[in-house]
Protein backbone atom coordinates (compact mmCIF):
# COMPACT_ATOMS: atom_id res chain seq x y z
CA UNK A 1 0.00 0.00 0.00
CA UNK A 2 1.21 3.50 -0.81
CA UNK A 3 1.96 5.59 2.25
CA UNK A 4 0.50 9.02 2.78
CA UNK A 5 3.65 10.07 4.67
CA UNK A 6 5.63 12.79 2.98
CA UNK A 7 9.19 12.22 1.83
CA UNK A 8 10.31 14.97 4.22
CA UNK A 9 8.68 13.22 7.19
CA UNK A 10 10.21 9.90 6.17
CA UNK A 11 13.66 11.52 5.87
CA UNK A 12 13.18 13.16 9.28
CA UNK A 13 12.40 9.90 11.12
CA UNK A 14 15.31 8.14 9.38
CA UNK A 15 17.66 10.99 10.35
CA UNK A 16 16.49 10.77 13.98
CA UNK A 17 16.87 6.99 13.99
CA UNK A 18 20.42 7.11 12.60
CA UNK A 19 21.48 9.78 15.11
CA UNK A 20 19.90 7.88 18.03
CA UNK A 21 21.57 4.65 16.89
CA UNK A 22 24.94 6.43 16.64
CA UNK A 23 24.57 7.83 20.16
CA UNK A 24 23.75 4.35 21.48
CA UNK A 25 26.74 2.91 19.64
CA UNK A 26 29.01 5.54 21.21
CA UNK A 27 27.75 4.38 24.60
CA UNK A 28 28.72 0.81 23.65
CA UNK A 29 25.12 -0.33 23.30
CA UNK A 30 24.93 -2.91 20.57
CA UNK A 31 21.52 -3.47 18.99
CA UNK A 32 19.25 -6.39 19.60
CA UNK A 33 15.94 -7.05 17.95
CA UNK A 34 13.83 -6.33 21.04
CA UNK A 35 15.42 -3.04 22.06
CA UNK A 36 12.89 -0.27 21.47
CA UNK A 37 15.67 2.32 21.34
CA UNK A 38 16.28 1.06 17.80
CA UNK A 39 12.68 1.33 16.63
CA UNK A 40 11.60 4.17 14.32
CA UNK A 41 8.70 6.57 14.70
CA UNK A 42 6.14 5.80 12.02
CA UNK A 43 5.91 8.72 9.59
CA UNK A 44 2.45 7.57 8.47
CA UNK A 45 0.40 6.87 11.61
CA UNK A 46 2.84 8.97 13.70
CA UNK A 47 3.03 6.45 16.56
CA UNK A 48 6.27 6.77 18.48
CA UNK A 49 8.84 4.01 17.94
CA UNK A 50 6.30 1.77 16.25
CA UNK A 51 8.37 0.71 13.24
CA UNK A 52 10.30 -2.43 13.99
CA UNK A 53 12.59 -4.44 11.81
CA UNK A 54 12.92 -8.16 11.33
CA UNK A 55 15.12 -10.27 9.13
CA UNK A 56 13.38 -12.76 6.87
CA UNK A 57 14.75 -16.05 5.56
CA UNK A 58 16.56 -14.24 2.73
CA UNK A 59 18.29 -11.95 5.26
CA UNK A 60 16.40 -8.96 3.87
CA UNK A 61 15.59 -6.35 6.48
CA UNK A 62 11.96 -5.40 6.55
CA UNK A 63 10.49 -2.61 8.61
CA UNK A 64 6.86 -2.80 9.68
CA UNK A 65 4.55 -0.79 11.91
CA UNK A 66 3.19 -2.66 14.92
CA UNK A 67 -0.13 -0.82 14.75
CA UNK A 68 -2.57 -3.16 13.04
CA UNK A 69 -4.34 -0.46 11.04
CA UNK A 70 -1.11 1.03 9.71
CA UNK A 71 0.30 -0.46 6.53
CA UNK A 72 3.26 1.88 6.11
CA UNK A 73 6.17 0.64 4.02
CA UNK A 74 9.30 2.60 3.24
CA UNK A 75 9.69 3.51 -0.41
CA UNK A 76 12.42 1.29 -1.90
CA UNK A 77 14.86 4.19 -2.21
CA UNK A 78 14.41 5.23 1.44
CA UNK A 79 14.63 1.95 3.36
CA UNK A 80 16.90 2.62 6.34
CA UNK A 81 19.65 0.19 7.29
CA UNK A 82 19.09 -2.15 10.22
CA UNK A 83 20.66 -1.29 13.58
CA UNK A 84 23.25 -4.02 12.99
CA UNK A 85 24.17 -2.54 9.62
CA UNK A 86 24.53 0.91 11.19
CA UNK A 87 26.70 -0.53 13.96
CA UNK A 88 28.96 -1.97 11.25
CA UNK A 89 29.25 1.45 9.60
CA UNK A 90 30.04 3.16 12.92
CA UNK A 91 32.63 0.50 13.77
CA UNK A 92 34.21 0.97 10.34
CA UNK A 93 34.42 4.72 10.99
CA UNK A 94 36.22 4.02 14.30
CA UNK A 95 38.67 1.69 12.56
CA UNK A 96 39.38 4.32 9.89
CA UNK A 97 40.01 6.96 12.55
CA UNK A 98 42.38 4.61 14.38
CA UNK A 99 44.21 3.82 11.14
CA UNK A 100 44.64 7.53 10.42
CA UNK A 101 46.02 8.05 13.93
CA UNK A 102 48.49 5.17 13.51
CA UNK A 103 49.52 6.44 10.07
CA UNK A 104 50.12 9.90 11.53
CA UNK A 105 52.25 8.44 14.33
CA UNK A 106 54.26 6.42 11.84
CA UNK A 107 54.78 9.45 9.61
CA UNK A 108 55.95 11.58 12.54
CA UNK A 109 58.38 8.89 13.73
CA UNK A 110 60.10 8.90 10.30
CA UNK A 111 61.31 12.45 10.80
Amino acid sequence: MISMASKEKINQVIYEYINRTHELFLRNRMPNQNDQDYFIDCPDCEKEKSLQYHTNHANAVNWYCVWSKCTFQFPPDLVPPSPEELASVFLYEEVLALKQRVDKLLDSSKR
